[in-house]
């Protein structure tokens, strides 16, 4: 079960070979909730009114997946602990992928930290690193640790424990702490918010602004991110915007989406280079304002 069946879902064993095998299992899809700084609802319906169905969705359904960025989602405390009661009173087990915003990003350790919560199972990786080596890592729960007692499992992977890769999460993880780098991303966030919701005013080609710490998503006016598969020859609005920003000295993805840019700097970045990246979004964004008219 997850909220972004377009990253979560492909549950595949391969069999040898190079043939895409079928589907283990059907994935579902929870409602996600709509929390924006510019462009969300006036009035948020509470996760317990549309989240009403799911714990009967969750009845036979072994995980529940809730990412934190993905598709521009980012999610509030609310709607992750009522995802988490129904998943727990359903027999789901709940996975936080924290790939992207586990180890700071969010501002805090992990995403989920905002809310009261705790997952079974957390999926690690990307910065835990700190960019200098490839390296993912899955935690799991101490209820998860005694039902795995007594059996029998294995942990997959060729370059698992490799010395580089460990020194990388240690050295990462001591400068985090030791440069009080989480401190450094809430502060920032503060400016993005502002920064971001002056941009969104000025600019109408911006639909919506939504992120978290040093993760944000700006959705430009144009067709669904959902219905976007890539296959038309002209070149998106959100790639000619970044080329624009770039032009200003700033790179911002874009993930090939049609409409979706998103700002997801070094948590390094220093306030006047937070600014300067600012700056480039709000000159890029001129080409897709000319466009909507």
């Amino acid at each position: 079960m997850t909220v972004q069946p377009q990253w979560h879902g492909g549950l595949a064993v391969h069999a040898g070979g190079s043939k895409l095998p079928a589907p283990m299992a059907p994935v579902r899809i929870l409602p996600a909730p709509n929390g924006a700084i510019y462009g969300g609802p006036a009035n948020n319906t509470p996760p317990s009114e549309y989240l009403a169905d799911a714990t009967r969705r969750l009845s036979d359904t072994a995980a529940t997946i809730i990412d934190y960025t993905q598709g521009g989602i980012y999610y509030d405390g609310a709607y992750q602990d009522e995802v988490a009661r129904c998943a727990r009173q359903a027999g789901s087990y709940w996975i936080a992928d924290e790939v992207v915003t586990g180890a700071g990003r969010a501002g805090r350790w992990f995403a989920f930290q905002g809310a009261q919560s705790r997952p079974d199972i957390v999926t690690l990786g990307k910065s835990l690193g700190g960019g200098a080596a490839a390296v993912a890592a899955v935690v799991v729960s101490k209820d998860i640790v005694e039902r795995l007692k007594g059996t029998s499992w294995q942990n997959y992977g060729t370059l698992r424990g490799h010395p580089i890769s460990m020194a990388a999460v240690s050295a990462y993880l001591k400068i985090i702490t030791d440069d009080k780098i989480l401190e450094h991303v809430q502060n920032l966030e503060k400016l993005f918010v502002r920064r971001l919701l002056a941009i969104a005013q000025k600019h109408p080609s911006v639909q919506r602004v939504a992120g978290q710490g040093l993760h944000w998503t700006v959705e430009l006016h144009g067709p669904d991110w959902r219905d976007w598969h890539a296959d038309t020859t002209e070149v998106p609005i959100a790639s000619r915007v970044a080329e624009r920003a770039l032009e200003a000295g700033a790179v911002i993805g874009t993930s090939g989406e049609q409409t979706s840019l998103f700002l997801a700097p070094p948590l390094v970045i220093s306030e006047r280079e937070a600014a300067l990246l600012l700056d480039a979004l709000d000159y890029g964004l001129d080409i897709a304002d000319k466009e909507h008219g």
